[in-house]
């Protein structure tokens, strides 16, 4: 089940949309990598997004400084409230303990 409705139910949401829109491989490692910071909301003619600040993967391990992507992966909000990455991101801020939202805290909890 995916949605707001519980808290397994909005972890799979986040997982997949990081998956899909961020190009995070389906495996754990990436998204373990994944820290609080690394995820940013913003704002761009109004409307606002979820930008990734990448870091080294198993696919791009920093060997090559040119193995970089040239736009930074971006989620766009929706009007749909239920699978909105944006919405479901800042639920999730508003349910995560003070203690775990710092920069470098583990992305999921």
């Amino acid at each position: 089940m995916m949605g707001p409705y519980t808290p397994n139910s909005l972890i799979n949401s986040l997982w997949f949309n990081n998956t899909v829109h961020f190009g995070l491989r389906g495996g754990m490692q990436e998204h373990r990598n994944i820290m609080w910071g690394d995820i940013q909301i913003k704002e761009a003619n109004g409307q606002e997004y979820l930008e990734l600040q990448e870091r080294q993967t198993k696919t791009r391990t920093g060997e090559n400084v040119r193995d970089v992507r040239p736009v930074k992966p971006k989620m766009w909000a929706s009007g749909d409230r239920e699978r909105c990455p944006v919405m479901l991101h800042k639920l999730y801020a508003s349910k995560r303990p003070p203690k775990y939202c710092n920069p470098t805290d583990p992305y999921y909890i």
